[in-house]
């Protein structure tokens, strides 16, 4: 069984003369437990837009998503929070990090959110920061952090709760080359071995090329699916 499956997803938009357009015009995805799948494309062809329907971000215009087979059309807010915050992993460009918290503490923010106690959520952040070679920085103020350290702090972040799903979008797009790399090193291989599903959008042709299978948004729909050596 699928762990996420989209179908016929549509979103619309009303630009600044006040006229609709369609950024995503059917749009069907499934993805099974443990696979990396790549989604490329243009700029503005709506990767994004698609990665935040996929996380329950955002609502489309038609079709659904379901995450486990859960539907997420119907939820209610409260619901589609707790599934964001327990059952889906989110890593971005930008970090998005508590700057006046530690890295241990971000960590720990998910599930203190979901109302787990402080020394069980610091232990799992604890095992986390330490698969992501973070454990010397756990008590460091992310401020004092490198930009590569923030970055893998957001990644343990995502999968500290072992979501189902981890949606990255242009995850390595704001690191030099060599810390990219690494970056590209843990999400293949951390999210594997916690047997998380991937999707993430890029640019980057090397974390591409790392993906299990590799799928071109373009005119508002999903194309067939490629191989990573279509890239190569």
């Amino acid at each position: 069984m699928a762990v996420l499956e989209a179908r016929g997803l549509v979103r619309r938009f009303i630009g600044g003369d006040g006229a609709a357009f369609t950024v995503l015009a059917g749009v069907d995805l499934s993805v099974a437990p443990g696979e990396f799948v790549a989604i490329i494309g243009a700029s503005g062809s709506g990767k994004s837009t698609l990665l935040h329907l996929l996380g329950a971000l955002d609502l489309p215009d038609a079709g659904d998503v379901m995450l486990e087979g859960r539907a997420y059309r119907g939820l209610d807010p409260e619901q589609l929070a707790a599934v964001r915050n327990r059952r889906i992993g989110f890593v971005f460009q930008f970090h998005h990090l508590l700057r006046d918290f530690t890295a241990r503490e971000n960590v720990m923010m998910p599930w203190l959110i979901a109302g787990e106690s402080v020394a069980v959520a610091r232990a799992r952040a604890d095992q986390v920061l330490d698969r992501v070679g973070l454990t010397p920085r756990a008590a460091s103020r992310v401020t004092v952090l490198s930009g590569g350290e923030q970055q893998r702090v957001a990644l343990a972040r995502a999968l500290v709760t072992t979501p189902a799903i981890l949606l990255a979008d242009e995850p390595t797009g704001n690191l030099d080359p060599h810390t990219a790399a690494s970056m590209h090193d843990l999400l293949s291989g951390l999210a594997r071995a916690s047997e998380t599903a991937v999707v993430v959008v890029t640019h980057n042709r090397a974390l591409a090329q790392r993906a299990d299978r590799i799928v071109t948004l373009e005119d508002g729909v999903l194309h067939q699916a490629r191989t990573a050596e279509a890239l190569a």
